[in-house]
């Protein structure tokens, strides 16, 4: 009865994971899509890539006007999606 327990238990796990790896693929799916016209922002596997020079001006440590403009678009971009 244990054993049966266990497998019903990793088959419900197992089709969870697949649910879940499909949602995550058709969500970088759509991302790849809308930022694709974002200068400077890529997706490379489960990360945002933005490029340091659309968030930082040359040599300075604090986020430029422009690099604060495109995470919030990137951010307006996530609230869309979810």
């Amino acid at each position: 009865a244990e054993k049966l327990k266990l497998e019903a238990e990793r088959d419900r796990l197992a089709s969870q994971a697949e649910d879940l790896a499909k949602y995550k693929s058709e969500f970088f799916g759509s991302l790849r899509i809308l930022l694709a016209d974002q200068v400077g922002v890529r997706i490379v596997g489960d990360r945002f890539v933005f490029s340091s020079e659309v968030l930082f001006a040359p040599g300075a440590a604090e986020l430029s006007q422009l690099g604060q403009s495109e995470i919030v678009k990137v951010g307006s971009i996530l609230n869309k999606i979810m």
